[in-house]
């Protein structure tokens, strides 16, 4: 403290500031006072301005009401005697007549001092009844005062009769010194009363209270110090006490009643604006100077006025208030062993009842509960969550009492005690956050400080914290480096430091931030502290749409680090191959990590568990996403992880939404609201997308639409941009309820543009083209990059990518109700069937749709090699000219195409009629379209399927399928065979001619083009019927169309000109001989397999017309196979009805 005066000019005018709220509730008490003893309690610390409260108070009332000062800073006013001749004396001043007070007071003074004559009491001048007492009287005896008062007083007024009768003043020569006291203090308030009666209510102000050393009985005071005071203030029911202190008074223990008398208000500290207020008007100019002094004030006004009074000195007014000074207003009045106990207890930051025993105990002081009720009594002893701190402008000062020593002590002492709190704090994720935060400063403070230790503690509290524990310890760490000198500041503290901001950041949503804070990786990964911090700028790279740079990181971190750090690295490089798609890569690391992290390691484990299950349900298998999340949550709770857990509740929701969305509701607001007290922004976003899709599965569009903007708006200012994008496209979903596909189309644009330009969730590309394909608003963008992502994705079980569980949830999500569909069109009367499908027109909200359903029992006759909704999804992005599938079922089978209007080619053109000019242009622009299906996109090939070019191969394929009918068939159908005229072996000349066979690029091939199979539109033909597509030579799919069209020779001429000249790779040398080889085979199969199908039909029973239709197809079919068995092609029609029927 500065050696210098401590009284400055003008320093008792200081200007008063702030406190509307206690003048208020002043003003309030002074009306409402009367009939009963209403006491306002000002209380706060010493300096913060309580006296000054007092002399402002009594100035604005002391015109109109009656006031008086007790100001037990004094010591004489700590004596009731002195005390009640003090407020008589004041009040007397305002013409209150004080008789009987006078003459019993006169009574306890004489009694006090029978060596001293009455005259020498202080106020006896300004009595009216003692003055005229000492002017009449000879003399007052010592005893028998009161009697001689009495007499002396009655005989000059006579009018007062009543002095004569009171019966106090007749008995006051007859009373104890204890009871004497009582009646004095008894005729005070009740001349008082009197006096007031019908007038303005007074106002006794008491300051400094705890110079009465309260009724904690501090020190070996006696706990009745106040008593007297108490009794007092009881009988003041005339007016208004305001009473200040640093605490309130106990006296609610002494009387219950009291609770309700005493009306405490605390005197807090000042604002900032009230700060700058007193500074101006003190004379400080400089903004800089003025901005530093109230900061460092915190509020408390001594504060303030020391540093103006500095002033003077010209010193910087911030740094010339000596803590001492602070500290010596503070501790006034405290007795020494509690200063001890406030030296040793600044060390924790905060303390409770556990914590001041186990200091005074290690310090061999006072522990037991009084002391603790006596020491946290003080106003500088404040709340702090569960328990107290001191104040701050003291804690400097205190600490600095201690020892290195003393202090090294304490700090272990308090972390060890802080370490086992946070082991007992089983279950409740807050207060182990407040453990581990205080044991990690503590260790800061440690001598032989590792940052390692602080990292250990940083994952801990991340883990029952999440953002305000990270805030909390970074917050610790940079107050610690800006006090700490410069050999304190190792690197490793300034790269954690530099690792929690990052960590900081990114909770926040900030990842730009978090990634211009991490900086590139650090060149040693072994150490744990710059690895970490690699992976955090990979995490930062991941949300700002770097996946493969963030990716590449994690892998070396993964290789070259070790212990948390690598296990980290490698969760986050599982995660990101999950997120690419790599589910079954990622499944394979994630067992790496469970085999390397120990197992009672829970957090980490539901970690890996949580990635599993994101793995199974971003590739559509909800039920192994829900048990690997069922084990997330239990090694969450194991681990007591409230930041897992929340990530589970947002998981849960998410999965919920897709399943049961009435359960993902709840689910949804209880992961909104975790995420939100962990300030987890990204996590908030999904959840809010959670809370639309399921308000979009129950059709309530509003609710959806506003939970969907909300996580949007999240989202956005979290930086998350694939969250943001998922969002997006379910905003498509949405749109496409409404009926509007043109903002459908958009959203989902937007969403896979951004969901390609981060690289991440392959699925979810495929999802937004399934999607637009659903509603009948197939997007060519789209639909480019779905059959991109198809190559990236690779499933924990096989290859192909996700359909029955993302169609079920699509159909939901738009409102398509596929179980209706199939029902309505299996009941429908008017069907199209072909020979393996049925084809129903059903008519939905987005337009009319194709049903397919397989036909139950047909006999497969023909080579299939992929299901044709496969191949629906390969050729849609190149083959203008086919039918688009909007969904695919397998429990029913069955699919659902977009409804071709228009008539098929067979009814305007049957057989024998020319079709129709365009066709020829539109067959052949088809086999061009398929030549530019790449291979890549095509569905995968059967086992053992011939290489690509190899001809003779394929064409041994088709034929192996051929003959495989006509031998399965051959017992029962021998007679039917031998009647119709086949050979014994009716493939040996067909396929004579496949090792003839010139090599040729194979490609998608239709294979089964023909008069029923091409439905004539007003925008050109569409090739329907795809189930039979094969990946082959292009030359077998022109002779199978030319076989089963019966094209006229013009026709034929035409078509193969035009098709040499547009397939000029294809038509290369030998294809006419190549043609005519297939046709061949071809023709031979016709007979075989249509003698069945026709037989079967006939036998079956059909019309006459049909009958005939059958009878002259065959008949053709029969005599072309014939020539190539080199038999007479003639055959008599009615023999071959003949044998049809079965006659």
């Amino acid at each position: 403290m500065p050696i210098g005066p401590r009284f400055r000019p003008g320093a008792v005018r200081r200007p008063f500031v702030d406190r509307e709220e206690i003048l208020a509730t002043f003003d309030t008490a002074l009306r409402t006072a009367s009939g009963q003893p209403q006491v306002m309690v000002l209380t706060g610390i010493g300096g913060i301005g309580k006296s000054r409260l007092l002399t402002e108070l009594r100035g604005r009332v002391e015109e109109e009401h009656p006031t008086a000062l007790l100001d037990l800073q004094v010591p004489a006013s700590r004596q009731p005697e002195h005390a009640l001749a003090i407020l008589r004396s004041q009040l007397g001043r305002k013409k209150i007549k004080f008789h009987r007070f006078d003459i019993a007071y006169a009574v306890l003074w004489q009694r006090l001092n029978p060596h001293l004559p009455i005259s020498r009491l202080a106020f006896a001048e300004h009595s009216e009844i003692l003055t005229e007492v000492l002017n009449d009287a000879s003399g007052v005896p010592v005893f028998g005062t009161a009697a001689k008062l009495i007499e002396a007083g009655a005989t000059k007024y006579r009018r007062r009769q009543w002095i004569r009768r009171d019966e106090t003043l007749q008995v006051l020569d007859e009373l104890t010194l204890e009871e004497l006291f009582d009646a004095v203090g008894y005729l005070f308030s009740t001349d008082l009363r009197e006096a007031v009666a019908g007038s303005a209510p007074y106002v006794v102000f008491v300051d400094a209270y705890e110079a009465l050393f309260g009724g904690f009985g501090r020190g070996g005071n006696p706990a009745g110090a106040d008593g007297w005071l108490r009794d007092l203030v009881g009988q003041l029911d005339s007016g208004l006490v305001v009473m200040a202190g640093r605490e309130p008074p106990g006296w609610p223990q002494h009387d219950p009643e009291w609770a309700v008398r005493l009306h405490p208000v605390a005197v807090d500290d000042l604002p900032m604006g009230a700060r700058h207020e007193l500074l101006t008007a003190s004379g400080v100019t400089d903004l800089a100077e003025l901005r530093a002094i109230a900061a460092s004030s915190a509020g408390v006004p001594f504060y303030l006025h020391l540093a103006v009074d500095a002033q003077t000195d010209g010193a910087r007014l911030h740094h010339a208030v000596a803590p001492e000074a602070l500290l010596e207003r503070f501790l006034k009045h405290v007795d020494p062993y509690e200063v001890r106990l406030l030296e040793l207890l600044s060390t924790p930051r905060v303390f409770d009842f556990e914590i001041f025993a186990t200091v005074a105990e290690a310090f061999d002081l006072p522990g037991h509960p009084l002391a603790w009720e006596s020491l946290t009594g003080y106003s500088f002893v404040q709340s702090a969550g569960d328990g107290v701190r001191l104040h701050q402008l003291m804690v400097q000062a205190l600490r600095r009492r201690l020892t290195p020593a003393v202090t090294t002590s304490l700090h272990r002492i308090m972390r060890t005690l802080w370490d086992q709190r946070a082991e007992r704090g089983s279950g409740r994720g807050a207060s182990r956050v407040v453990a581990l935060r205080e044991a990690a400063w503590h260790r800061l403070h440690d001598d032989d400080l590792v940052a390692a230790d602080l990292l250990d503690y940083v994952d801990r509290i991340t883990t029952f914290g999440g953002k305000q524990g990270i805030d909390g310890v970074l917050a610790d760490l940079r107050e610690y480096l800006r006090a700490a000198p410069e050999d304190a500041r190792t690197d490793a503290i300034v790269e954690l430091v530099r690792y929690l901001e990052v960590e900081e950041a990114l909770l926040r949503g900030d990842p730009e931030r978090a990634e211009a804070l991490a900086g590139p990786p650090s060149a040693d990964l072994s150490a744990p502290v710059p690895a970490r911090l690699a992976v955090a700028a990979a995490n930062a790279r991941r949300m700002l749409g770097r996946t493969e740079s963030a990716l590449s990181i994690c892998r070396e971190v993964w290789e070259r680090g070790c212990g948390a750090s690598r296990l980290q690295a490698g969760l986050w490089a599982a995660d990101l191959d999950m997120c690419q798609g790599r589910f079954a890569d990622a499944a394979v690391l994630a067992g790496e990590l469970l085999d390397s992290c120990p197992a009672d390691d829970h957090e980490f484990r539901g970690d890996v568990s949580r990635l599993l299950s994101l793995s199974y349900r971003f590739a559509f298998d909800f039920t192994e996403s829900a048990r690997h999340l069922d084990a997330a949550e239990n090694h969450y709770r194991l681990a007591d992880s409230v930041v897992g857990a929340a990530n589970v509740r947002t998981n849960r929701a998410e999965l919920l939404a897709l399943v049961d969305p009435v359960a993902a509701i709840p689910a949804a607001g209880a992961a909104i609201e975790a995420q939100h007290e962990l300030g987890a922004l990204h996590e908030c976003g999904k959840a809010y997308t959670a809370l639309g899709i399921a308000h979009l599965m129950l059709d309530d569009l509003e609710r959806a639409d506003h939970a969907l903007d909300a996580a949007v708006d999240v989202l956005d200012r979290a930086g998350y941009r694939s969250g943001r994008a998922r969002a997006e496209l379910f905003r498509a979903a949405a749109h496409a309820r409404r009926g509007r596909l043109d903002d459908a189309g958009r959203s989902a644009r937007w969403a896979v543009t951004e969901l390609e330009t981060v690289a991440v969730y392959p699925t979810l590309v495929v999802t937004a083209e399934r999607l637009l394909e659903l509603v009948g608003a197939p997007d060519p963008t789209v639909r480019a990059a779905a059959s991109r992502a198809r190559e990236r994705i690779q499933l924990p079980t096989t290859r192909r990518a996700p359909s029955i569980g993302m169609d079920v949830v699509l159909g939901r999500l738009v409102g398509v109700d596929a179980t209706g569909l199939h029902d309505q069109a299996g009941a429908a009367m008017s069907r199209s069937a072909g020979y393996y499908n049925y084809n129903v027109r059903v008519d939905t909200s987005y337009g009319p749709v194709n049903v397919r359903i397989p036909a139950p029992g047909a006999d497969v006759m023909d080579l299939r090699i992929w299901p044709e909704f496969e191949v629906l999804r390969a050729l849609a992005p190149f083959v203008s000219a086919a039918p688009r599938l909007r969904w695919n079922s397998t429990k029913p089978v069955f699919q659902v195409h977009d409804f071709v209007a228009g008539p098929v080619l067979d009814r305007i053109a049957p057989r024998g009629k020319p079709v129709p000019d365009y066709l020829i242009g539109d067959v052949i622009n088809l086999f061009v379209e398929l030549r530019r299906v790449p291979v890549e996109d095509l569905p995968e090939l059967p086992p053992g399927w011939p290489s690509d070019g190899d001809s003779s191969c394929f064409a041994s394929r088709l034929s192996d399928v051929t003959e495989a009918v006509y031998r399965r068939h051959r017992t029962n159908s021998a007679r039917l065979f031998r009647d119709l005229g086949f050979p014994e072996d009716p493939f040996a000349a067909a396929v004579a001619g496949w090792s003839s066979l010139s090599e040729r690029r194979f490609r998608l091939i239709h294979a089964d083009v023909h008069r029923k199979n091409m439905i004539v539109t007003e925008r050109g033909v569409v090739f329907i019927d795809w189930e039979l597509a094969l990946f082959g030579d292009p030359v077998y799919d022109l002779a199978a169309h030319v076989h089963k069209m019966a094209y006229q020779s013009d026709e034929l001429s035409r078509l193969l000109a035009g098709w040499a000249e547009a397939e000029p790779e294809a038509a290369a040398d030998g294809w006419r001989a190549d043609l005519d080889t297939y046709l061949r085979h071809e023709r031979v199969k016709s007979a075989v397999v249509d003698s069945l199908r026709y037989a079967k039909q006939v036998r079956q029973g059909c019309p006459a017309e049909q009958e005939t239709a059958l009878l002259n197809k065959l008949v053709t079919k029969l005599r072309a196979a014939r020539t190539i068995w080199q038999l007479d092609p003639e055959v008599d029609p009615d023999e071959v009805l003949s044998v049809l029927r079965g006659s």
